[in-house]
């Protein structure tokens, strides 16, 4: 539930970092599809884009927070972005880069589900989920 498979894979391709073992591209395809799972679990939207636009059209949620992760989702559908093929095999994804994307979508997935909980009142403030 709320993405734990797409973010625990994200998790195990970012885990080492020794340059052999890691996969930084595919840590940060995780860790959106993470992102995605959710949205579309939630708005019951086809894709993460549409997903984004019934959460800010809804209003429940902070519209600067659904435009920024609108950017990071367009960065890796981008071409030769993230979510594309690797035609030319160039892999220059870094370590850096990768957990930022796992933090930022792990935070993102946080806030929607303690923002839909409290929406629908069954969230009480300061408990931890």
């Amino acid at each position: 539930m709320w993405g734990k498979k797409h973010l625990s894979k994200a998790m195990e391709f970012l885990r080492c970092h020794n340059g052999r073992d890691s996969d930084f591209r595919n840590s940060i395809k995780e860790s959106i599809s993470a992102m995605e799972y959710v949205v579309r679990d939630i708005t019951g939207a086809s894709t993460l884009g549409e997903g984004l636009k019934k959460l800010k059209e809804g209003e429940k949620i902070n519209s600067y927070f659904i435009k920024a992760f609108h950017k990071l989702y367009a960065y890796t559908n981008s071409e030769g972005g993230i979510r594309h093929a690797n035609m030319n095999d160039n892999n220059n994804v870094y370590f850096e880069e990768a957990k930022f994307m796992s933090v930022a979508c792990s935070a993102f997935i946080n806030y929607i589900k303690q923002s839909q909980l409290k929406n629908y009142g069954i969230f009480q403030s300061g408990t931890v989920l």
